[in-house]
């Protein structure tokens, strides 16, 4: 499953090599860490703005579904591994290079996966040859 980076995640790693030490932000207790409960502590660090905040967790998200979505289907590559050997016909080779290639291009094909807000990625696997 995918990592899904919220607020704080994002300001702990924006803001960790500012220079500043100590935290930047906190959150009452037991209110909901949203960009408007969250209290920013430092007047030398600028405070983000909400929309940078957005930008930077969409950013974070997507990179995250894409890892995910990488370690998947470098499992179905190496399943398929034995496809390419010397010894397999032409014809099973040939389909499994389809497919394999397939596979290589799944990352980089977003209207093939999907995350959803709790960071379950939805994929539209290649068919594997039988």
């Amino acid at each position: 499953m995918a990592i899904i980076y919220r607020v704080s995640h994002i300001i702990k790693e924006r803001y960790t090599d500012v220079g500043v030490g100590g935290s930047h932000f906190s959150f009452p207790v037991g209110v909901a860490h949203t960009y408007g409960s969250m209290k920013w502590e430092h007047d030398t660090v600028p405070k983000p703005t909400e929309s940078q905040l957005i930008t930077w967790m969409n950013e974070k998200n997507a990179a995250s579904a894409i890892a995910d979505v990488r370690e998947q289907r470098n499992k179905k590559l190496v399943e398929s591994d034995w496809s390419q050997g010397g010894d397999v016909p032409v014809g099973i080779k040939t389909t499994y290079q389809t497919y394999r290639q397939a596979l290589r291009d799944l990352p980089s094909d977003s209207s093939k996966w999907t995350m959803d807000d709790n960071g379950i990625v939805s994929i539209n696997w290649p068919t594997s040859p039988s």
